[in-house]
């Protein structure tokens, strides 16, 4: 009996030790010669770029992040631990694909922001995702129409997007109009914020939305919806 227990527990212990090894903490440095802010770029990376299994984390600095290569880019997840990222036309779409991460994870912490924003042409995806999607931190995750023009059109796709902590915006432009479509499930949880200032645009694809107790969803009008 005491065998096969020790068996089962190193068994364990391997195939968790198998994951652990699989994904990895990708962390920007940015800076590299002729392409500074360029996420395809080995040498903006401690870790190398990117995969579909990887977490990639700024830890400081305001970034406006671009790419030398079209296509998405996978990730299992963002931190932003300090400062302001900005993801520009070229840095989309950002996507998370369900076999490698079940729940898609940002992080943005205090007094930090991440933006998804200049969105690319009328239909085009920036934020996409198989998996749910959940936002952790106290600090602010922003996504906004593309900046500078009022016609096109900002796009999210989750299976949720599921607010847990902190601030979200699902937003145009403050200052540009144009619109802005948000696809699947919403979940607002407790002690989470999240703030729509076009919900006549984001409702007509919207699915499920879930206000749990503590949450607040305010919409285009300045209504705010409590969970309770």
């Amino acid at each position: 009996m005491y065998g096969k227990s020790t068996s089962v527990v190193v068994a364990l212990s391997i195939v968790f030790a198998a994951k652990t090894v699989y994904a990895a903490d990708c962390v920007w440095i940015g800076g590299a010669e002729g392409a500074p802010s360029d996420w395809n770029t080995a040498a903006n990376w401690r870790g190398g770029v990117p995969g579909r299994s990887d977490v990639a984390i700024f830890e400081s600095g305001d970034w406006l992040i671009t790419s030398s290569t079209s296509g998405d880019k996978y990730v299992s997840g963002i931190k932003v631990l300090s400062g302001n990222v900005y993801f520009s036309k070229s840095a989309m779409p950002i996507a998370f694909q369900k076999a490698y991460c079940p729940t898609g994870m940002l992080y943005v912490a205090e007094g930090a922001t991440l933006c998804f924003s200049n969105f690319v042409s009328s239909g085009s995806a920036t934020v996409s995702s198989q998996a749910a999607v959940a936002k952790y931190g106290a600090g602010t995750l922003r996504f906004c129409n593309r900046i500078g023009y009022s016609s096109n059109v900002g796009e999210c796709n989750f299976r949720p997007f599921i607010a847990a902590e902190g601030t979200t915006y699902f937003s145009p432009n403050p200052n540009q109009g144009g619109t802005f479509g948000f696809y699947g499930d919403l979940v607002v949880k407790d002690g989470a914020e999240v703030l729509s200032t076009q919900y006549s645009e984001m409702s007509s694809y919207t699915g499920v939305v879930t206000v749990e107790r503590g949450g607040i969803l305010t919409l285009s009008g300045g209504d705010a919806v409590s969970g309770y």
